[in-house]
């Protein structure tokens, strides 16, 4: 289907109130910057109280898409198609052709809402409803009524020209940068630092960052590193201004002048003095940093109020309160729910960050302990990212390619591997040897051999924490999947059980909540299921 419009839905702006129209000019600028790189002719304007891209020429659907989601400020994208307007007899049939093309599947529940900004039109938006729901049912008759919590939702904009859409694609939500001002990052090699600048920048603060490089103890590579996380964040951020420090100097001299007991927290009091510096230099209105209370030593609430006491602009730390609560969550369901002995598990990632190198060695501690019978179950949640069209998982000193992990453990000798992945883009990954047989008809008593993996959210989506909670959806849903008493078939829980229940959950959650769904992505070269 040949979309021509995209709607673009936002949230806060709409309570704002006199100046809500400086939000709404800041949202339309950030929209055209980021579909500067796209192939194809784009008009983005505003039109009573709405924002909508048109594209009357060819270009890339996806890579609109993909571009229009990062964008701060956009709750949902709707893909449009746009018609003349009509008589009612002509807008009935173009309503039909529409969900004729854009539905293979029709046995569905639905709900029309039309709206009539062009006054002008001869039927109001409660005649339109009637008229064109009483079209879908005659020539779909297996497509059913439900004004109250319909599967799909079909709506019909009459302007200077007809809209007709009925998807909603989720957007990253906040408010459009250069709205709230702008701030300094303190970046370094890890993934915290980033995640910090992404969080604030979702607020509408424009970033500026600084790194501190020590050579010859930090490589050219780190600092390479480090622009290549500054790059990741300005996709989302928009452009970032980085200010690289050579620090090697003033580090020699507090090492040769200061308690070595007290290095650290000396040299973050000279890195955070430094960033001011620059900050309130170029106007920025205070400091970023991933810094989150008993992380490391380093981050205890006397160090933090110690870096504090240098600077006088305002220091902010959005990850101050975040833990581990998706991997707590997952080793509970491990043990009580698949009945798991503690002893055989490696987990990492509780009490400090994971580098690759933490990862390479709990995979290859796997490698030794596992047994050509087992199951071997691996879980990752953390930030995923998607370069050159391949998945990586992000730790903190680096990217691996998750097509590696999966292919690593798809070598170990056990019998079955299950693997979860929960982090943004997950499903930008492939199985080989899809399975030949039939799940449903197998599951009863038959055991497959081979691997799965069950993914967060598809490939180009983000993975969703659960609102009002501390834990990301999907690994919250995975959870009561796992522990669930009806996953038990004849005394055993199996995977495809596991599967569809999890599935269901998501699918149910997501019609209850359409700007907060999740698409998870599962893959498997199975025949048959495993059981636990």
């Amino acid at each position: 289907m040949k979309f021509h419009s995209f709607l673009i839905k936002y949230g806060e702006i709409g309570i704002k109130g006199k100046n809500r129209y400086i939000f709404e000019d800041a949202l339309v600028r950030q929209i055209r910057y980021a579909l500067q790189g796209v192939d194809g002719e784009f008009l983005v304007h505003k039109c009573h109280g709405r924002v909508y891209v048109d594209c009357d020429g060819d270009y890339d659907f996806d890579e609109t898409v993909e571009s229009l989601q990062k964008v701060f400020g956009i709750v949902g994208i709707c893909p449009v198609v746009r018609v003349p307007v009509a008589e009612l007899e002509q807008l009935r049939k173009d309503v039909v052709a529409y969900v004729d093309e854009a539905y293979e599947e029709k046995n569905m529940t639905f709900k029309v809402d039309a709206r009539r900004a062009k006054k002008s039109y001869p039927a109001n938006s409660m005649e339109i409803n009637c008229e064109v729901g009483e079209a879908i049912l005659e020539a779909f008759p297996e497509m059913k009524v439900d004004v109250h919590k319909p599967e799909l939702r079909i709506n019909v904009e009459i302007r200077e020209e007809v809209y007709i859409y009925s998807r909603i694609i989720p957007g990253p939500g906040g408010m459009p940068i250069g709205t709230n001002g702008s701030a300094m990052l303190l970046l370094s090699g890890g993934i915290d630092s980033p995640v910090a600048g992404y969080m604030v920048s979702k607020r509408g603060v424009e970033l500026e960052a600084t790194y501190f490089h020590a050579p010859p103890y930090t490589s050219e590579r780190a600092k390479e590193k480090v622009v290549d996380l500054a790059r990741l964040v300005s996709a989302y951020s928009g452009p970032i201004k980085l200010h690289v420090v050579n620090f090697t100097d003033i580090q020699l001299y507090i090492y040769e002048k200061c308690p070595h007991d007290e290095l650290t927290i000396i040299m973050r009091r000279y890195m955070m003095k430094i960033a001011e510096h620059f900050a309130k230099k170029d106007g920025c209105l205070g400091l970023i940093t991933g810094e989150s209370i008993g992380q490391v030593a380093s981050q205890t609430m006397q160090s933090l109020a110690a870096t504090n006491a240098v600077c006088t602009l305002p220091v902010y730390r959005p990850l101050i309160g975040f833990d581990k609560n998706d991997i707590i969550a997952m080793q509970d369901a491990f043990i009580y729910g698949l009945e798991v002995a503690e002893k055989d598990m490696i987990v990492c990632g509780l009490t400090n960050t994971v580098t690759a190198n933490d990862l390479i060695t709990a995979l290859k501690g796997i490698e030794r302990i596992v047994q050509d019978d087992d199951t071997l179950l691996f879980y990752f949640s953390g930030h995923g990212t998607t370069l050159s069209e391949k998945h990586y998982l992000v730790l903190s000193d680096r990217l691996i390619c998750t097509q590696d992990i999966i292919s690593f453990l798809d070598a170990i000798s056990a019998r079955n591997k299950v693997i979860f992945l929960d982090c943004c883009f997950a499903g930008n990954f492939q199985v080989d040897g899809s399975a030949v047989f039939d799940m449903e008809s197998t599951v009863r008593d038959f055991a497959g051999k081979g691997y799965a993996v069950f993914a967060s959210s598809n490939a180009s989506q983000v993975s969703r924490l659960y609102p009002n909670k501390s834990i990301s959806l999907f690994t919250d849903f995975l959870y009561d999947a796992i522990t669930s008493k009806c996953t038990i078939r004849n005394g055993k829980k199996n995977l495809n059980d596991i599967h569809k229940l999890l599935f269901l959950l998501l699918e149910t959650w997501n019609k209850n909540n359409p700007n907060c769904v999740q698409f998870p992505t599962y893959r498997a070269n199975i025949g048959g299921t495993v059981f636990f």
